[in-house]
């Protein structure tokens, strides 16, 4: 049994403004996101963090703050920022 509700919904009509809706949603969080003018987000800064608080060799053992990342990028990062007058957003 088919529901009369059912049968007068457009529905590509309210796929098209389900779409809008959620196009708009994900628009609005990143602008509010955009105006806290952030300089880093929490997992950039988490992974500075371990980069600025390891040794090369040490950033072959597990990453703390639940970070992940390639070990060739963490030795690149880690090289270029340590011992050198560089930052550590290189």
């Amino acid at each position: 049994m088919v529901f009369p509700f059912f049968k007068k919904i457009n529905t590509p009509a309210l796929c098209r403004w389900l779409l809008v809706l959620t196009a708009l949603a994900g628009a609005g969080v990143r602008v509010a996101v955009y105006l806290q003018n952030r300089s880093f987000f929490l997992d950039e800064a988490n992974l500075a963090r371990n980069i600025a608080e390891r040794s090369l060799g040490d950033l072959t053992q597990p990453l703390h703050y639940e970070q992940f990342a390639p070990l060739v990028f963490l030795w690149e990062t880690g090289s270029l920022s340590e011992g050198t007058i560089l930052p550590l957003w290189v």
